[in-house]
């Protein structure tokens, strides 16, 4: 990250997390000049910034170190998505089992030993989830 400017928008009303509503608006002219305006919407507050291409410059070595930052980072990004997805696949189907084997259309097909060692199957699994929450996504 590189700091280009700052402001702030002050006079926002309390409000539940989540309720207020602010529009973040951002342009770049032709002339390289970015443009950010923040409205609150219950109060119309506004407030607007603008950076001049010759502040804050950086180096084009900086922005060839951020660049590959980025596609590192990007990378990085879609393996934890990786692991978070299988994560929540293996957590969502052991509920589902739960939620199956107990209700009355499958209870009633399974012996009560059946049910005993799916439901200690299940509750191991999610067991381990928790225990293991930096688990590759092979081993989810």
């Amino acid at each position: 990250n590189h700091l280009l400017g700052h402001f702030e928008l002050t006079g926002i009303p309390p409000a539940p997390c989540g309720v207020s509503n602010i529009e973040v608006i951002f342009d770049v002219g032709y002339d390289g000049i970015l443009n950010v305006s923040t409205i609150e919407k219950s109060t119309s507050r506004e407030k607007k910034i603008q950076i001049r291409h010759d502040q804050n410059r950086l180096l084009q070595e900086e922005i060839q170190d951020m660049v590959e930052d980025a596609e590192k980072y990007k990378k990085e990004d879609g393996l934890i998505h990786e692991r978070m997805v299988a994560k929540k696949s293996l957590e969502s189907y052991c509920y589902n089992m739960k939620s199956s084997i107990n209700s009355d259309q499958i209870s009633s097909k399974l012996s009560i030993e059946d049910k005993t060692k799916i439901n200690e199957t299940i509750e191991s699994t999610l067991q381990w989830i928790e225990l293991n929450q930096s688990a590759r996504t092979q081993e989810l």
